[in-house]
């Protein structure tokens, strides 16, 4: 178990993969629980839209992308779900936002 494979990160490792390999951070909580704060330069697209919007993310194909939910209970069946679409460089950020806010990361609000 895990996510179905899905690397789980810790918010730290997660803040040096965004520094040093340009990583995306896709949250899939909802539009209104991403504008309450969310990760900086992150997209959002929430966990019901994903399999539609997966063309949205092709441009990001070459990058490693960092699934985020709330609490890091969805965030891995979306991480399978890009896998299966091609994406390789899959992680999920564990225990999801509450744990970056947790770590005092900053979060940005629209």
């Amino acid at each position: 178990f895990g996510g179905g494979g899905t690397k789980k990160l810790s918010p730290m490792d997660a803040t040096q993969l965004i520094n040093r390999e340009d990583a995306l951070v896709l949250d899939i909580r909802t539009d209104g629980e991403f504008s309450q704060g969310h990760i900086v330069n992150s997209v959002n697209i929430p966990q019901k839209s994903v399999q539609e919007q997966l063309s949205k993310l092709n441009k990001y194909r070459g990058r490693p992308i960092i699934t985020a939910c709330r609490n890091g209970q969805t965030a891995g069946g979306v991480g399978s779900t890009l896998r299966k679409n091609g994406f390789e460089q899959v992680y999920n950020l564990a225990g999801g936002l509450i744990a970056w806010e947790g770590a005092n990361l900053p979060l940005v609000k629209k």
